[in-house]
């Protein structure tokens, strides 16, 4: 952890985050969000990580019922290195296809319940000294009698066995009773069920089910047991072959008209729906689920039967596609449908829109089945486990397949969701959800939407949530959602070694509405500039958090009332010298009292007005950090960031919090002054805005993959220069492969060079790969580069020219330029003055000038000739040493630019 603390200021840990969920990555991401490879990608893994989520429920229900706690057994088959069929189906799961991932190419085997996707040992394996004790006893013991109920001879890096996975197998390892973490850090690290590396494109990464049963992205390389070691040794026990093509489709195929984050979110509400009626089914009598609702009009199931006992968070019955009609989650039918009984035909709807209402007229009683006509018998079946069998088919008609719980709906949006696309997904009772046109083929069909709206009273919607505005090049808005983002790391990490897990206190500094500065620096953030929002014009050094960009609220606020009561118990607690680390005793929406934030502070909010318990507020209502609504020119609105930790754009005036009433209340009592200027670069004439945003991207998308390289190296070590004389690129395999994935980011489109030379190059941007932050220390490294060429060009040490050091970028290399030890101002200057790879000038044609990375990850544009590094004496340097011709002249414009060949097209 202490580790992950120093390399956080101001990317580290979030940045790996932001890399293997595969979320916004800001105005990199956003700019190369048309690449239908990557699309086709994030598509699959985010299909198969619902599927290892599904199994891990599964497997939890099923070692709730096991004697002693025991996880499902190994299949006793030899070189299946997968749980016993049996052992799981069809009790805990009934879709065989959960355990298929679409990215390989080709058709499913008809047996599901093997390796060729996904591994699961069914033993405690903690790195690869454990899978080699476990490969070598699974190797003797399939030679005999194969026999997986017991653990297995080791030796292990735990003892003298290698344990079977059972619930509660953490606590044998706590060392220290007292401190709680080390139960939970064991539980998220453990794997327990993964993908095969090269699911996605050869190895790409993984998705890993771990003991806890959260599930992570891994980039192959990164950790176990996503490695190359621990991937050959399971390779080897299983016959694996890794395939050679992939399918084009994933589970989130483009059918949408265009390209939204709504209709993903909406699939995976109802995937979680889906495995909320499982469970509920897995625990009722009958094994039904959840039954409908028996208030009339209201065609969703019975809140209190699956909250908060089957969910905690009813958010995911809101469709973010459609404008919310009410500000908090609900349990109703405005956005989905939810049917609650056997419908295979619009007659059996028309015919249960009768019984609806007889019950409803009756006392709303839906936890029966319902006595009328259907196309399958005289009665309709309340949906349950096993309901397919009771649909008989015509035996007369031998090519008619047997009802399976794929062809049974279940939930269904309504198909105005999503603007510009008629139709919605639709939940089947196997789980699965699969996107239909409106009006097409059943339940998306004229005559049942039509009864089931009548049914519901539901209006169709005609106004739309708004996808909140793509990062323009250069308006930094996505940059500062980063920020916002790493700034949740920072409060969760605070909280994680804090005493009642609260959040970091607010400032005492009176109208300073930001975290404390001595709570959270140096130990959780490193550098100051994350306080910053490079939109608004840089105001000189940062020496302390303040809220000139950004406001920490420290307590937890659900509307613009509570904004105001805190403003007036803010300005109380400034006057009586109070520190902040209490709550503050104020009236509230919820109480006497606001909270201060700290972990599960939402458990503690219960609306008292009449509402039910289950429109207590959720962690992604809860505002933790507000960007001021004038950071970014020409976009009125600002990111906020929230409990949960998602980070999401409001426009001003808009929604709580980013009102005009909440702005005025926290402007009333901060120190802050409206931003009246920019830092949006000013061109000199024409350009071309996809090459100079492709080339910044690229340079960011560089950033994350030191950063990421640097925490798993040994020293903390950016990659090395290339050992080729005048190369002035990084040419490390590891690097390349496992954390850059993609050498055309070392293309530069604007570049006349780009695409013709080898990729891995300086045809586009000049990496430095050590400590070089003005002209003299450039003078330097030139020098005992050259003298470190003619040597056999070694560059994975620092570099010695006489008396002088030069260093290699490492983490914390910021600390070998401070100048007085007792001066705490200068203990860890910033990053933000360290450049990593610099544009070369002569890029864009007539637009002279470059983007240059610097080391606390921001790029920034600067015209040539300007400031270091993009001044004419540090390019003669850079230019000789990488062997090129001096900075050319001008050129005139290009008539087309090279977008298309850089995204393959």
């Amino acid at each position: 952890m202490n580790r992950l603390k120093r390399v956080l200021g101001p990317w580290g840990i979030c940045l790996a985050v932001l890399l293997v969920a595969g979320s916004a990555l800001g105005l990199a991401r956003s700019i190369w969000e048309f690449n239908p490879f990557a699309l086709r990608n994030g598509a699959t893994q985010a299909s198969c990580q619902n599927n290892l989520k599904q199994a891990g429920l599964a497997i939890h229900m099923y070692f709730n019922e096991s004697r002693g706690g025991d996880y499902p057994l190994l299949s006793d088959e030899a070189n299946n290195i997968f749980f016993h069929w049996q052992e799981l189906y069809p009790q805990f799961i009934n879709d065989r296809d959960v355990f298929v991932c679409p990215g390989p190419a080709g058709d499913a085997p008809a047996n599901t319940f093997t390796d060729k996707y996904y591994v699961y040992t069914g033993y405690f394996l903690r790195n690869q000294e454990d899978l080699d004790a476990f490969a070598s006893a699974y190797t003797a013991e399939v030679a005999g009698d194969a026999d997986f109920t017991e653990n297995l001879p080791g030796p292990s890096s735990y003892g003298e066995e290698v344990y079977r996975l059972k619930d509660g197998i953490e606590r044998f390892f706590i060392t220290d009773i007292n401190d709680p973490s080390g139960y939970y850090k064991i539980r998220s690290e453990t794997p327990v069920m993964w993908e095969w590396p090269d699911n996605h494109d050869a190895g790409h990464g993984a998705n890993v089910l771990y003991l806890d049963g959260h599930v992570e992205w891994v980039n192959y390389g990164e950790k176990f047991p996503v490695t190359e070691e621990a991937t050959a040794t399971l390779a080897a026990l299983a016959l694996y072959t890794p395939p050679t093509d992939w399918g084009e489709n994933g589970e989130y195929v483009s059918d949408y008209a265009t390209i939204s984050p709504f209709p993903s979110k909406c699939i995976n509400n109802m995937k979680q729906i889906g495995l909320v009626n499982a469970m509920f089914s897995n625990e009722s009598a009958g094994e039904a689920f959840p039954p409908l609702s028996s208030e009339g009009g209201r065609l969703m199931c019975d809140a209190e039967s699956v909250h908060p006992e089957y969910i905690n968070d009813p958010i995911v019955y809101n469709c973010p596609g459609r404008v919310a009609s009410e500000p908090t989650a609900h349990f109703d039918d405005k956005d989905y449908v939810y049917l609650g009984y056997l419908m295979m035909t619009d007659g059996d709807v028309q015919q249960f829109a009768t019984a609806y209402n007889q019950t409803i007229g009756a006392g709303g009683d839906f936890t029966g089945d319902l006595t009328i006509s259907t196309s399958y018998g005289p009665t309709m079946y309340r949906i349950r486990d096993g309901v397919e069998e009771f649909v008989e088919i015509e035996i007369t008609e031998p090519t008619q397949d047997q009802i399976t719980t794929s062809d049974i709906p279940v939930l269904l949006e309504w198909p105005e969701n999503h603007e510009g696309n008629s139709g919605g997904h639709v939940l089947f009772m196997s789980g699965r959800v699969e996107w239909m046109p409106y009006p097409g083929e059943f339940p998306m069909t004229e005559t049942t939407i039509t009864t089931l709206r009548a049914l519901a009273q539901n209006t169709p919607a005609t106004t739309w949530a708004v996808e909140p505005p793509r990062p323009e090049p250069y308006l930094y808005i996505g940059e500062c959602n980063n920020i916002l983002r790493q700034w949740g790391l920072v409060d969760r990490m605070y909280s994680n070694e804090s005493q009642g897990q609260f959040w970091p206190p607010l400032s005492l500094t009176p109208g300073e509405l930001a975290p404390r500065d001595a709570e959270v620096y140096p130990e959780y953030v490193a550098d100051r500039y994350l306080g910053a929002c490079p939109g608004a014009e840089d105001e000189g050094e940062v020496e302390h958090f303040d809220d000139r960009h950004y406001v920490y609220l420290g307590y937890a606020m659900l509307n613009d009332s509570d904004m105001q009561q805190f403003a007036t118990a803010y300005s109380a607690e400034i006057a009586a010298g109070g520190d902040f680390s209490e709550d503050l005793v104020i009236s509230s929406s919820y109480g006497d009292s606001l909270l201060r934030l700290k972990e599960n502070v939402e458990s503690s909010i219960v609306i008292d007005n009449g509402n039910p318990i289950y429109l207590t507020a959720a962690r992604r209502d809860i505002p933790v950090m507000i960007e001021w609504p004038g950071n970014h020119e020409g976009q009125t609105g600002g990111n906020v960031l929230y409990l949960d930790g998602h980070v999401e754009w409001h426009d001003y005036p808009g929604e709580f919090p980013m009102t005009e009433a909440t702005i005025t209340a926290l402007d009333s009592i901060a120190d802050w002054t409206p931003t009246t200027a920019w830092t949006v670069p000013r061109f000199p004439g024409p350009h071309d805005e996809y090459d100079h945003a492709l080339c910044a991207g690229n340079e960011k998308q560089f950033g994350y993959s030191f950063k990421i390289y640097a925490n798993g190296a040994e020293g903390e070590f950016y990659p090395p220069l290339s050992t080729t004389a005048g190369n002035l690129m990084t040419e490390d395999a590891r690097f390349l492969r496992y954390y850059l994935r993609d050498t055309r980011r070392m293309n530069c489109p604007g570049s006349p060079n780009a695409y013709r030379q080898p990729t891995v190059a300086d045809h586009s941007y000049a990496y430095l790969g050590y400590l070089v932050y003005n002209q003299e220390t450039l003078e330097q490294f030139a020098t005992a580069y050259q003298q470190q060429a003619a040597g056999g060009g070694d560059f994975t040490e620092d570099l010695v020219l006489g008396e002088e050091t030069i260093p290699r970028l490492r983490e914390g290399i910021e600390r070998f330029l401070i100048t007085d030890i007792h001066d705490p101002g200068l203990s860890f200057p910033s990053q933000r003055n360290i450049p990593v790879l610099v544009e070369w000038p002569d890029n864009h044609g007539q637009i002279r000038g470059g983007n240059v990375l610097y080391m606390d990850g921001r790029v920034e544009w600067l015209d040539y000739p300007s400031t270091f590094p993009m001044t004419e004496e540090a390019m003669d340097i850079l230019t000789a040493l990488a062997g090129r011709g001096p900075i050319r002249p001008a050129a005139p414009p290009r008539e087309s630019t090279r977008l298309e060949a850089l995204s393959g097209g």
